[in-house]
């Protein structure tokens, strides 16, 4: 346990990051995928999701429920996207984007007697999306597509097994993703 929520987690719940020129490369048996963002602003917002000068006005607590709200903005002003599908079927069909304006709006509610994450919410909005796709790129973003969704399911049902660890008592077993 990490102990109340206190000065310490304000302060690192407050933070604010700016970084320059982020490269990164997600990979699965079904899709890989690279992402190149030249710049990437981190901050904490109102719940309208309006930046504020005052960090209180950037979380809600509740002190008869023992949680608090805490809201986030992570933009960036454009992206480019490359993914493609690992089917062999598929050879050479990678996918570009072109995405301007991005803007991730994450919620979070955290436990105030030991600081841990009850549940979060992730709302991300793209002003542009770019593109211009064959058939056989087509194919390879429905079949990335598909992949995504199938992880995030196993994500979610592994989540769910670790909850109920928790109730039950029993050891926690995780299943790879």
């Amino acid at each position: 346990s990490m102990g109340k929520y206190g000065f310490t987690n304000r302060a690192i719940d407050g933070i604010s990051l700016t970084i320059s020129s982020l490269t990164f490369t997600i990979k699965s048996q079904g899709f890989k995928a690279s992402v190149f963002l030249p710049t990437l602003d981190i901050y904490s917002t109102a719940p309208n999701g309006q930046k504020v000068d005052t960090l209180t006005l950037t979380r809600l607590r509740n002190t008869t429920k023992g949680h608090i709200l805490l809201f986030k903005e992570i933009f960036w002003p454009n992206a480019r996207i490359e993914a493609s599908s690992t089917d062999n079927n598929s050879p050479g069909t990678s996918i570009r984007f072109i995405v301007n304006s991005c803007r991730m709006r994450i919620s979070m509610k955290k436990n105030l007697q030991d600081s841990t994450m009850i549940t979060s919410r992730v709302m991300i909005h793209f002003d542009d999306l770019l593109s211009v796709l064959n058939d056989a790129q087509l194919k390879s973003a429905l079949n990335t597509y598909k992949e995504i969704i199938e992880l995030m399911d196993r994500a979610s049902e592994q989540r769910k097994r670790i909850v109920e660890d928790k109730f039950t008592g029993k050891p926690k077993i995780l299943f790879p993703i």
